[in-house]
């Protein structure tokens, strides 16, 4: 897949080689379809960003639930395990 950064660069400067082969004139057509791709491109990176902070919260979410079980467990162990070294 080819990086977003590289896409848009190679945009760029295929934009900047179409001005200066046309006597400094671009198309409006052609400037539109650059900034749809680009704005395109845009939604896609945030929709990416997005979708992996939600996997990484759920995923975070699901570590941090089993921790505070584990703990939990441990510290109600230990506790039985106190009161039963107290009683006798």
């Amino acid at each position: 897949m080819i990086d977003d950064k590289k896409l848009v660069a190679n945009s760029e400067k295929l934009l900047a080689k179409i001005y200066k082969v046309n006597n400094h004139i671009l198309p409006v057509e052609l400037f539109d379809e650059v900034a749809a791709c680009v704005v395109s491109i845009n939604r896609l990176k945030r929709a990416k960003v997005l979708y992996e902070r939600r996997q990484n919260k759920f995923g975070r979410d699901i570590q941090e639930g089993l921790i505070k079980r584990i703990t939990t467990s441990h510290d109600v162990i230990q506790q039985k395990n106190g009161r039963n070294q107290k009683s006798p």
